[in-house]
């Protein structure tokens, strides 16, 4: 358990960072009677895997509307833990948000169009087992080939994989994405 009590070591990042998360960690940790750090045990390392999974997002807008075109890699086998939300709270803006955990939302978009993914970066060769270099050359390329004419119909093309490959991984690999 060397890999997770290195975790908790590193709480300091987290205190730093991103506070907040401890805040909901603690809450949970007292709503189930459990010590913080058996939740932050669990939770801390959730990503820290190698290097190969991978993420495609992009964002268009036609004029009048902007869109967040996105797609994420996962394991087959934990298709059921993934999950979509839609959350209303009362005096905030709603918004959708996709989470792999039940402390986080990892992306969404708000009902004012506000939007949060990754930043673009780009994975190198050696360590792309999910063929991230060649989704990313198809979404720029579908991009600049369009030079701005955006639609939603446009965007679902490029996510289904008409303009090369995004997603279409054969499922006995273990491998698919939502979109």
């Amino acid at each position: 358990m060397e890999h997770i009590a290195g975790a908790w070591a590193e709480r300091s990042v987290y205190r730093e960072y991103d506070p907040e998360v401890l805040e909901e960690m603690q809450g949970i940790a007292d709503g189930q009677g459990s010590p913080l750090e058996n939740i932050a045990d669990l939770l801390l390392p959730m990503y820290c895997f190698e290097p190969d999974h991978h993420y495609t997002a992009f964002a268009v807008a036609d004029g009048t509307t902007m869109m967040l075109c996105k797609k994420s890699d996962f394991l087959v086998s934990l298709e059921k833990l993934y999950m979509n939300c839609l959350y209303a709270l009362s005096g905030a803006h709603a918004f959708n948000g996709s989470a792999t955990a039940f402390i986080q939302i990892e992306d969404g978009m708000n009902e004012k169009g506000l939007a949060e993914a990754m930043k673009e970066y780009r994975t190198p060769p050696d360590v792309d087992s999910w063929r991230a270099e060649e989704r990313y050359d198809t979404a720029r390329n579908a991009l600049a080939e369009h030079g701005g004419a955006y639609s939603l119909d446009f965007c679902e093309d490029v996510l289904s994989g008409k303009y090369g490959f995004i997603c279409q991984y054969d499922r006995k690999t273990n491998a698919d994405a939502a979109w």
